[in-house]
């Protein structure tokens, strides 16, 4: 569970506290006073708080999708001698997928060959994903809890 808007209202005034500036000293006598005004603050809506906060959660990934791409291409199988024409034909998916490395911060790609059998099992696996998303979607709301997406 995250912290309360009182939590990083009292963090907030611990650090300006230990900070060693005197223009951030908040006296004792005031600082429940500070502590609670800046609670208030914290937890106005027209902040946006909890969608900074989010962005903030974003970015900790090492990794997130930019972009993909699938190419399919054919490649020819040879006999033992390479003169005559091909005597098959390999079907090959190309999956190239883009993404942010947050370590470099830059962008980067690999590539993966597919078969028929693998692009099925993709799909299975993406259509279970957004099922299962559908449901704790709809399990949020009813507790009144927001969804945010990683995008």
């Amino acid at each position: 569970m995250g912290m309360s808007s009182v939590g990083v209202a009292k963090d907030v005034v611990t650090t300006m506290r230990e900070s060693g500036r005197p223009e951030l000293h908040v006296s004792p006598e005031i600082e429940s006073s500070v502590v609670e005004r800046l609670s208030e603050l914290l937890e106005l809506k027209a902040l946006n708080i909890l969608e900074t906060k989010a962005e903030e959660l974003k970015s900790e990934y090492e990794h997130t999708f930019c972009d993909c791409r699938i190419f399919t291409d054919l490649r020819p199988v040879f006999g033992g001698n390479p003169q005559e024409s091909p005597s098959a034909m390999l079907l090959v998916h190309m999956l190239r997928m883009g993404y942010h490395d947050s370590n470099e911060n830059r962008h980067k790609e690999f590539h993966i060959a597919l078969d028929s059998s693998d692009l099925f099992a993709l799909k299975e696996a993406i259509e279970r994903a957004e099922t299962k998303a559908k449901s704790l979607k709809a399990s949020l709301e009813a507790a009144g809890i927001k969804s945010l997406d990683l995008t």
